[in-house]
């Protein structure tokens, strides 16, 4: 009998050490088969972020295609953004592939009418003549395309979700830096894209802070619009209008010596990009001051969606806009500055129509004895400031610094 006890409790503690084992392994098991489900769910995941993003790259093209090759007419509704103050306007819009025609009816631009013809762009104020505004060596679509290449490269592309706007149905997609430069989220954009044409009827454009700084929504989108010979101004008509007033703008794509010649000026090239970036051309700006015109030469680059404009101006030239800018006594005073910031809407707000506008963005300005350089771009101060830091100014003709 007592022999019997200690058996009894051996075979309870076999039976517990084989409960144990078993719990043991099906935990085990449980848990691989839980990693398991985990990663599954996570291939999932990847396959359909995949197959999103392959979709969003997708109805980019599409849209690129129909936005370019697409003839229609349209209500565009914008209210864009600058520093403190919203500028809203109502345009009418005619497009083919090869010119586009914007009349303003309503809004802050009321009366003002523009747009481009193969390579020539004009422009026409209320009570002026109309003006040659610019023209550029690549056409427009030429230009795009380069420039959506670059940003497959350097974005990335999300869809977001399907939508209805202006009773259209669209998908929508939203465009953001695959490496934000330090300080910045953006720049980006997002977009309507019309399901049933390709169409891009909504377009809102962030800033390097990912702040909303433009949204345009086109309405009554017309497919089989009426266009006469006066809709587009015809490249016979603007070339003879820059006859008689100078461009305002010409893009020179890589004619480097031209550029030098005209602006006394060779076109300014910093040592230093930031990351993505890459030449896009060379061009002249001019700028209608008190007397004589300013010429500065500039070097664009892009990365396919936000663009880096490096302008140059020689002495005289910016003596010229510090008089229309500052007052002639102050300008005097600044003669020696380095790497300043400005914010471009409220000197355009203060300046004349005739003054020099160097674009939207962020604006960093270096003067050196010869001259002026200024970097323009969708990017942080600090950025331009290693841009402009980074590039020498060169008279045509003499060694510059």
């Amino acid at each position: 009998m007592n022999a019997s006890v200690p058996s009894r409790y051996g075979l309870f503690l076999v039976s517990a050490i084989v409960l144990a084992l078993a719990f043991g392994l099906w935990n085990e098991r449980a848990h691989q088969a839980q990693l398991q489900a985990t990663a599954l769910r996570e291939r999932q995941m990847a396959t359909q972020d995949r197959q999103q993003t392959q979709h969003a790259v997708a109805l980019l093209i599409r849209a690129f295609v129909a936005d370019n090759q697409l003839k229609y007419s349209a209500i565009s509704q914008t209210t864009a953004t600058y520093a403190d103050q919203k500028l809203q306007t109502q345009a009418k819009i005619t497009r083919t592939p090869e010119s586009m025609a914007i009349v303003y009816l309503d809004g802050d631009r009321k009366g003002l009418n523009s747009g481009f013809n193969q390579k020539w762009f004009w422009r026409h104020k209320p009570g002026s003549p109309m003006q040659a505004y610019a023209a550029v060596e690549q056409d427009a679509t030429e230009m795009a395309a380069k420039r959506f290449a670059m940003l497959l490269d350097n974005y990335e592309v999300k869809w977001l979700k399907e939508d209805t706007i202006a009773g259209r149905a669209v998908e929508l997609v939203e465009i953001h830096p695959i490496k934000p430069l330090d300080g910045a989220k953006g720049p980006g954009k997002k977009l309507g894209i019309d399901k049933e044409t390709g169409l891009t009827v909504l377009t809102t454009t962030y800033n390097y802070q990912w702040q909303p700084v433009m949204s345009s929504t086109l309405r009554e989108i017309d497919f089989t619009p009426t266009i006469t010979p006066d809709t587009f101004a015809s490249p016979t008509q603007i070339m003879d209008m820059a006859k008689k007033k100078p461009w305002m703008a010409r893009e020179m794509g890589t004619h480097r010596d031209e550029v030098a010649r005209t602006t006394g000026v060779v076109p300014p090239q910093p040592k230093e990009l930031p990351r993505g970036f890459a030449f896009d051309g060379v061009g002249i700006h001019r700028c209608e001051t008190i007397g004589q015109p300013s010429y500065a030469a500039l070097t664009r680059y892009t990365d396919g969606l936000n663009t880096l404009t490096v302008f140059a101006m020689k002495d005289a030239d910016v003596q010229r806009e510090k008089v229309l800018h500052e007052g002639s006594a102050n300008a005097k005073n600044n003669a020696t500055k380095d790497a300043t910031e400005k914010d471009t809407a409220a000197s355009s707000a203060q300046a004349s129509d005739q003054s020099c506008d160097f674009g939207p963005g962020t604006l960093v300005i270096r003067d050196v004895p010869q001259g002026r350089i200024i970097a323009v771009s969708d990017l942080p101060a600090v950025t331009l400031r290693r841009v402009v830091e980074n590039t020498s100014l060169q008279l045509h003709g003499a060694a510059g610094k």
